[in-house]
């Protein structure tokens, strides 16, 4: 195989560098509160970049010129579903520590590491176990069944990671008010990206194994949608504050299930329950501390002299609500009342929005339709506030 190189081949090549760029960047905002998420994106960047280049030099024939660092770079595509699920974890997690069954996680890629330093054999071997490859030889059987392997043990891994990030999301509404800023959509978009790299992989290796399309097709696809894929996770990541996830909220509780069965190691009892649901609901009378921008479940428990978890179950059993809901239930009486009072007649909707408590007024918006059937401006304007 003659050195060439085409557009395509060029794409790959870039989008390694760029990759290699992005891991560097990533080391450098490690020094951050929560450098361990930075350090494993970092991580799980620089091996998919370091195998994109590697790629660009098997399609473009440069490796057949140096044979003896042939296939070395194949076992790092394994390490790509454990370091996501890793990262995910480290980035909800305030203080986490590494527990021995996360060793586990990287057994495929010492097997996959150990398999090809004893089966590659010499550089002139290597050379002829690629042109089986490309040509669908004896050896095309083996690495179909090693890349169904690493497909398999990927996907399942950031399903995993997926689902971590959609417990945390579920119940982010039972810590925080203001939901939008602790969002993880740029998270999710990766994920789906990730994902569907995945699938991807599944129909070309479907293909490969019919023998419809060869591997160059392959990586010319896949690793041309990785490219892409950094240039968005370098405007998500550099974009981002220092810290992905500010360390005000309880993450422990956050991927916890959300029911009454999270609450079964501390239960509350009766009378104390009751007690702290009624100090609760005086203190949100008479302080009307969901006038606080920006209020957190963390805050009421330190006014109330109690645990995040206590004042999380009361809401939660008691009122039959979350936080989320609890404290924009008074936001929005507390509005209503704005709209009501002739003194405040001259204020804007986004003035009266602000004064009770929201953050925007899309989100007032959104959650005074949300418990009064009409808009704002729609129950303003009617005349709905002066004969409620």
């Amino acid at each position: 195989m003659t050195y060439s190189s085409n557009p395509w081949d060029i794409l790959i090549l870039i989008g390694g560098i760029q990759g290699l760029v992005l891991a560097g960047v990533l080391l450098i905002r490690s020094g951050a509160k929560n450098p361990v998420p930075y350090r494993l994106l970092s991580i799980l960047i620089l091996s998919v970049s370091i195998d994109m280049v590697f790629t660009y030099m098997n399609l473009s024939g440069l490796l057949e010129q140096q044979p003896s660092i042939l296939f070395i770079s194949d076992p790092l595509y394994t390490l790509s579903g454990c370091l996501l699920y890793l990262f995910v974890q480290t980035l909800l997690s305030e203080k986490f520590v590494f527990k021995p069954v996360y060793m586990l996680f990287f057994i495929p890629f010492l097997i996959e590491t150990a398999f090809f330093l004893v089966s590659s054999g010499a550089p002139h071997e290597k050379v002829q176990i690629l042109h089986s490859l490309t040509t669908g030889g004896p050896h095309a059987s083996a690495f179909a069944f090693f890349w169904a392997l690493e497909l398999i043990y990927n996907a399942a891994m950031t399903i995993a990671a997926a689902s971590v990030v959609r417990r945390y999301t579920r119940n982010l509404k039972d810590h925080v008010t203001d939901v939008g800023k602790f969002s993880l959509r740029w998270l999710s978009s990766f994920i789906r990206l990730a994902l569907l790299f995945f699938v991807l992989q599944g129909v070309f290796l479907i293909l490969f194994m019919a023998g419809i399309s060869s591997i160059a097709t392959a990586f010319i696809v896949l690793y041309s949608l990785m490219a892409v894929t950094f240039y968005m996770i370098s405007y998500w990541t550099l974009s981002a504050p220092p810290v992905f996830i500010p360390a005000t909220i309880d993450k422990t509780s956050c991927t916890t299930q959300r029911d009454t069965g999270k609450y079964r190691k501390n239960p509350l009892e009766y009378k104390k329950a009751e007690s702290i649901a009624v100090e609760l609901t005086k203190i949100m009378e008479e302080e009307k501390l969901y006038l606080t921008n920006g209020i957190k479940l963390e805050d009421i428990a330190q006014r109330l002299s109690t645990s995040t978890n206590n004042v999380s179950q009361v809401i939660n059993q008691n009122l039959k609500v979350n936080f989320y809901d609890f404290i924009n239930q008074y936001r929005v009486e507390e509005a209503k009342r704005l709209m009501h009072d002739p003194a405040q007649r001259e204020l804007t909707l986004l003035a009266i929005a602000l004064n009770a408590g929201f953050s925007s007024k899309s989100t007032f918006n959104k959650v005074f339709k949300e418990n009064t059937g009409t808009t704002p401006s729609q129950y303003f304007r009617t005349g709905a506030a002066q004969t409620d």
